[in-house]
Order: structure tokens, then sequence, then C-alpha cells
């Protein structure tokens, strides 16, 4: 049964449980997004008013923060120090604001513009072709991770400069790679590379946003736990 404060600190520490699985999954999935974007070279390309890689750096980031406040939530809870409680609590909601407009930023372009879609998809049609050369490996990775070969098709103009097709636009390493080839890659990489960045963004949006969400309901109830704490000036909430 609950009584005072007892109810809010048993939920503080869920949240800190909850916060710690979260800063995880972000900084798991921010930087897997990262490692991939230097293999292929697209964090340089524009979606509306920044880069692609703004999205996962930044879920990177509040993974690594998120981390730091656990430390500070599980001392002052625990030791029902009111200062830590509201120290944490203030932080929380800031970094949670934070995530929420980084989440509606990565996905509202896509969502809303297709001049944005149009615009995404010159950005990555300019970088496929500034990695044209018969030597890139900027292009052989983005042809492995993506399955692609080619901006739209396997056998368009991208590869005006070669008489054959790069062996990583083929599956089997054993064969020179053509047109005939029957682990050929079907897809382009400019469809392939927009329909990764969407996704991406769109995860990256979802978790910041579920994340904001969960760290607005966490920061109150650490407020509402330190208001306690201050308002009873006793230790009395132990578990």
């Amino acid at each position: 049964m609950c009584c005072r404060g007892k109810c809010i600190k048993q939920f503080s520490y869920f949240c800190v449980g909850l916060f710690l699985f979260l800063a995880i999954s972000e900084i798991l999935l921010g930087a897997f997004s990262l490692v991939i974007m230097q293999l292929t070279e697209t964090s340089d390309i524009r979606l509306g008013y920044s880069y692609v890689s703004v999205p996962p750096l930044s879920l990177v980031s509040s993974g690594i923060l998120l981390f730091s406040l656990i430390i500070l939530g599980c001392c002052g809870i625990t030791k029902e120090i009111t200062c830590c409680v509201h120290l944490y609590s203030i932080i929380l909601l800031v970094l949670a604001l934070l995530q929420i407009v980084v989440g509606i930023v990565s996905v509202y372009p896509i969502l809303i513009s297709n001049e944005e879609k149009a615009s995404l998809r010159f950005e990555i049609t300019k970088h496929l072709e500034k990695h044209r050369t018969a030597n890139s490996t900027t292009l052989d990775n983005i042809h492995s991770l993506m399955q692609c070969c080619g901006r739209t098709f396997p056998n368009d103009t991208v590869f005006d400069l070669y008489d054959y097709l790069p062996q990583s636009c083929c599956e089997i390493d054993n064969s020179q790679c053509s047109l005939n080839s029957t682990s050929l890659h079907q897809f382009g990489c400019t469809p392939k590379l927009m329909d990764f960045i969407i996704f991406q963004n769109n995860i990256v949006g979802l978790l910041s946003v579920s994340s904001g969400a969960i760290e607005i309901t966490a920061g109150i109830a650490g407020l509402c736990l330190g208001y306690r704490l201050l308002k009873d000036g006793t230790t009395s909430y132990e578990m």
C-alpha cells in the first residue's frame, strides 16, 4: 500500500531502470547509423535545414547524457537528497523537450514535404555521381550494404565509365559481375539510400519522442518526490 511519497519513489526507481534500457538503445542505434554513414560517406547529405547525420548524432548524445542522469537520479532517490532529486528532474525535463524537438525535426520534412523528398533524392544522386570512379571504396560499400547497383537501375549511366559492372554490384565474388549475373543486385542505390535514411529518421523520431514523453513523466514525478522530501524535512521514504 502506498503512503506519502513511497509510491512516487517506487515509480522513480522504475523510470531509472527504464532509462537504462533507453540509453543503451539510443547509443547502439545512433552508433550503428553513424557507422553506416561513415562507410557510405553519406553524412554530408542534407535533409531540410540539417544533415542526415544530425538525428543519430543527437540520439547518441542524449543516450550518454541519460546515463549521467541515471547515476544522479539513483543517488538522489536512494539517499533522498532533495537537491539531487530536483536537479535530476529539471535536467530530465530539459532533455525531454530537446528529444521531442529532435524527433519532430527528424520526421517532419519527410512526412510533410514532397519537395524535401525530391531534394533528398537529388542529394543522393549527386553523392553517387561524386563516387563514380572505377576504384571507389565508398561506392562498393554502398552496393554491399544497401544491396543495390547504379543510381536507379544496374544499367544506368552511373557506370558509363566502365566496360563492366563493379564486383560489388553482385553478391558472389567468384565471377565477373555483369548485367546477366544471377547474383546482380536488382535495385538502384538512390531508392535504397532514400529508404534507409527515411527509415532511420522515422526510428530516431519515434524513439526520441517516446523517450521524451517518459522523461517528462519521470521529471514531474521527481519534482513531486523532491517537494515531499523538502516539505517533510525527513528521510522516511525508505523502500
